[in-house]
């Protein structure tokens, strides 16, 4: 299936639960943003998908990789990269472990996701990103290649260009005249009932310096808020961004002296 560049821009129900989507057949890639590890066996670590009984669902994963800190190099982040969950039986809550196929310890356990079909990925974002320097616990630039990749439910609900013209003033007319202009296509993006962990990471996103969505490159304009309330436990946020092939710079006939 392929994604295309068009964002999401549907009705959301406000009454649904916010679990992580994990589209069927289309791949994913993850660090975990947990505190570096040391686990001697690191050849006896193995990656599967539980449900949220404990089963195991899914226990042919691609390989754990592992990049060293560059601090102490006897500690290291955990990441895989391009997992595939083929077309099957769908689970609401499906949790990533990390474990010792010896001892059978589990060392890791990632926040929930839910499966669904493939054909959903067309009502979700493919988020895909990095930093150009180590971040948040992301060891970046141990991998120069790797990109965080996952798909969320946003929803596009504002296209607002923002334009700058720099003006002269004609001589001889006495007419003003444009001599160069900026077009910046902003949109605005909105998160459906994100628990506060999901809200912690898109502000984690705001911070970051490559972001594609849908193969498309954004730049944060104005970073991730919601608004708080104790009587509930999700509430929708606001992200906003520049479209950077939307982005143009148009020099002006004629330039004054």
């Amino acid at each position: 299936m392929a994604i295309t560049s068009i964002l999401p821009n549907q009705y959301k129900r406000n009454n649904r639960e916010y679990i992580l989507p994990l589209p069927l057949g289309l791949p994913i890639s993850m660090m975990f943003n947990i505190d570096p590890i040391d686990y001697v066996d690191f050849n006896n670590l193995q990656l599967a998908g539980v449900d949220g009984a404990g089963n195991i669902v899914y226990p042919d994963m691609v390989p754990l990789q592992r990049v060293f800190e560059p601090d102490n190099p006897t500690f290291y982040k955990l990441y895989f990269e391009n997992l595939i969950l083929l077309e099957g039986k769908l689970y609401n809550d499906i949790y990533f472990i990390v474990f010792d196929e010896i001892t059978q310890d589990v060392i890791f356990k990632s926040n929930c996701f839910r499966t669904r079909p493939t054909e959903d990925a067309d009502s979700l974002a493919r988020l895909s990103y990095r930093n150009s320097t180590n971040l948040l616990g992301f060891n970046f630039e141990g991998l120069p290649s790797f990109r965080q990749t996952l798909y969320v439910d946003l929803n596009a609900i504002e296209f607002a260009p923002d334009y700058d013209t720099d003006n002269y003033i004609e001589v001889t007319s006495g007419f003003v005249r444009p001599k160069e202009s900026e077009h910046r296509l902003r949109v605005v993006l909105e998160s459906n009932r994100f628990d506060i962990r999901a809200h912690r990471a898109m502000m984690g996103l705001s911070m970051m310096d490559d972001i594609n969505i849908n193969f498309r490159p954004y730049t944060v304009a104005e970073g991730y808020t919601y608004s708080a309330n104790k009587k509930l436990s999700k509430q929708n946020g606001i992200i906003e961004l520049f479209d950077q092939e939307a982005n143009m710079i148009s020099i002006h006939g004629k330039q004054p002296l």
